[in-house]
């Protein structure tokens, strides 16, 4: 399988030395890229900036902003049979970015912010046969809020964590496919998680091979 991995932050500039952005450092894509890579799938990332390196033998196009990521994931999107959307994408970006550096004037400044692409929400909109794989951060009713996710996305499976998540070697998560089951993982390394989900996407894939009949090749 080919596989299409986002990973990391995206940083969204207000000006020259300034910008919104996440504590993700690209952990969790870089252990999915090489999970499936050593399975002998083909393994391309798409990765927001990060100080760590990523696995070696994995294909990485290195973006800044959710706009250029937006735009590397579409152009690899046609050749990708698998997709794992790692990345915490920032879903604003300022209205403007000011030039140079903003310097303290005394006074209050408003900073205007719109929405970034739904990256993965396009992607499901046009999923066809791929099979989509999201991540989900949150804090308030976290399964309700990742089923409906899961759903208004037209994603095959999700990966539900926290906030402390961010950084962390070791994770609680859970992965919910589109039949609503719950896989719990408490207190795994994201190694663990990433073999997991390789499991789930080949026995996917192999469901659908039979079904369509190129299992009796």
């Amino acid at each position: 399988m080919r596989v299409l991995i986002t990973a990391g932050p995206t940083w969204e500039f207000i000006d020259k030395v300034r910008y919104i952005g996440s504590p993700s450092t690209g952990r969790m894509g870089f252990a999915v890229a090489e999970v499936f890579a050593a399975a002998g799938h083909t393994a391309n990332i798409v990765l927001g900036p990060t100080q760590l390196q990523p696995p070696a033998g994995v294909h990485v196009i290195r973006v800044t902003s959710a706009i250029e990521m937006h735009q590397a994931v579409m152009e690899l999107l046609d050749s990708a049979d698998v997709v794992v959307m790692t990345a915490a994408v920032s879903d604003y970006r300022p209205a403007a970015r000011f030039e140079g550096k903003k310097k303290r004037t005394g006074v209050k400044w408003l900073l205007e912010l719109v929405e970034n692409p739904d990256i993965l929400k396009e992607i499901g909109s046009k999923k066809g046969d791929r099979i989509l794989v999201g991540f989900a951060v949150e804090s308030e009713d976290p399964r309700r809020g990742a089923l409906d996710k899961l759903h208004r996305k037209n994603l095959d499976f999700i990966v539900l964590n926290g906030p402390a998540a961010f950084a962390s070697d070791v994770v609680s998560v859970e992965i919910i496919d589109r039949g609503e089951r719950v896989t719990p993982m408490p207190n795994v390394t994201k190694h663990d998680v990433a073999r997991r989900l390789l499991e789930v996407v080949e026995a996917l894939d192999g469901e659908r091979r039979r079904a369509s009949g190129e299992g009796k090749r």
